[in-house]
């Protein structure tokens, strides 16, 4: 199995509890980045995902694990991209290809990212 973080490729044999702990630490470094982005910042991060799949779940458990104060949690199926405020936001992170997708095409999604650190992430989990 292959795991990339950044320009580091791991290659490991792999088995049930190495995939999990490898999951665990790859969402861990992204809460510990995004985390860190947004302590420096008065406003909290925004956390966009869509639908209730694995991604949705792995943007649930970055948001219990989130160090420095609490993102708020979107999820585009419960809520429309109409009724996000970016000026409150200092980072936005996007988590799976319904969220994304449906972000890239909403009339207003230049109004949203404009300006901010902004992570897309698929197959988070």
């Amino acid at each position: 199995m292959y795991i990339i973080r950044g320009d580091i490729i791991h290659i490991f044999e792999i088995r049930a509890d190495d995939m999990y702990t490898t999951i665990r630490n790859t969402a861990l470094a992204m809460v510990a980045c995004f985390s860190y982005i947004a302590h420096a910042s008065t406003h909290p991060p925004l956390i966009i995902t869509r639908g209730a799949g694995g991604d949705a779940s792995g943007a649930t458990v970055i948001h219990d694990n989130w160090r420095h104060g609490t993102p708020d949690l979107v999820n585009l199926t419960d809520i429309p991209i109409d009724k996000i405020r970016p000026e409150k936001y200092s980072c936005i992170l996007i988590i799976g290809q319904g969220a994304i997708k449906e972000m890239l095409l909403a009339n207003n999604a230049s109004a949203i990212l404009s300006g901010k650190t902004v992570g897309l992430y698929s197959h988070l989990i």
